[in-house]
Parts: structure tokens; sequence; C-alpha cells
């Protein structure tokens, strides 16, 4: 019997205040893919846009394969749907934003435990003193 690790899907943080209110679920990529996206956002610079229409193509190709879910809206307040045309009807600028914080998300390790918490600590026994037994008097 095999091991199927479940899906991991992440709930996107924004530090953009002007991004206050939206959510974006998306699920996690493949190393593979999860490499080409850092090649792909690398090329997805101004200073590449000659050569970028291809790359950010298949950047957001790979990103709309992952989009769960989001609550964004046109102009008329309609819900854009979460797919690759919804994705490639928005501006640049939130979608690089958007991507980035998926990226972050995949790559960033776990953060630590907060300061209240003593991370598992060590247990009471372990603090309980031991020295080996005096030898028997009774021998």
């Amino acid at each position: 019997m095999g091991f199927t690790p479940e899906e991991t899907h992440y709930k996107l943080v924004f530090e953009d205040p002007a991004l206050a209110g939206l959510t974006v679920v998306a699920a996690e990529v493949s190393v593979d893919e999860f490499a080409e996206v850092v090649n792909l956002a690398a090329l997805a610079d101004p200073a590449n846009a000659s050569r970028m229409g291809a790359e950010v193509r298949r950047l957001l190709d790979i990103f709309a394969g992952s989009l769960v879910e989001w609550n964004v809206t046109d102009k008329r307040g309609n819900p854009v749907p979460a797919d690759r045309r919804g994705v490639g009807k928005q501006g640049w600028p939130l979608m690089q934003k958007i991507i980035d914080a998926w990226m972050s998300a995949q790559a960033d390790v776990p953060r630590p435990l907060p300061g209240s918490s003593n991370g598992g600590g060590r247990s009471l026994e372990a603090s309980i003193p031991m020295a080996p037994l005096s030898p028997s008097r009774s021998s």
C-alpha cells in the first residue's frame, strides 16, 4: 500500500493595504512546476519586457491551474471566475502581487512558535536530578 500526500491549499496573505479584503486560495504545485514558476517570475520583470510575453502567459497558466478560489470582482461587481480566463483579465500589477504571495506561501519555512510557547520544552521527568544509588548497606 502506497502513500498519497494530501494536496496543500494556501490562503494567501497580502501585506499591501490596497489589497485588504482580497481573498485568494491556491493549491501547491509540484517541485518541477515550482522551479519553473521561480524562473518565469524572474523573467517577468519590466526590465525584460521585450521578451516576457510567452513567459508571463506560462506563469499565468501554472498559477491559474492551482487557483482554488478568490473573491475578485469586475468593475460592475460581478465575480471573476477563478480560472485562466479570469486570471488573464486582471492587470499585471495585481497578478504579480498575487503570484508573489503564492510563491512565498509555498517557499516559506513554517513560522516559529509564538514567544509564549516553550516549543515543547523539557519534560518534568527530564528535570529530575539523577545520581547513582549509593551502595546497599545490607550486603
